[in-house]
């Protein structure tokens, strides 16, 4: 994590087997975990996005959401 610690954006409410999860690639060693924790932060604090959806022709206007 770089830059100042700002609140999350984003509240990330983990599934129930994420502890089976993170067991599995505790396996893979320490850096792998390391990796996934920076990755759910940046999810958290909003600095991972999509392509923006706009408006479109099945869905309607997904205008602010990103996939």
């Amino acid at each position: 994590m770089s830059g100042p610690t700002r609140p999350a954006r984003h509240r990330l409410l983990a599934h129930p087997s994420i502890a089976d999860d993170l067991a599995a690639l505790a396996a893979f060693g320490p850096e792998v975990v390391a990796v996934l924790r920076v990755v759910l932060d940046d999810l958290a604090h909003g600095r991972v996005t999509g392509k923006a959806l706009g408006v479109r022709n099945v869905s309607g206007d997904l205008t602010g959401l990103a996939a």
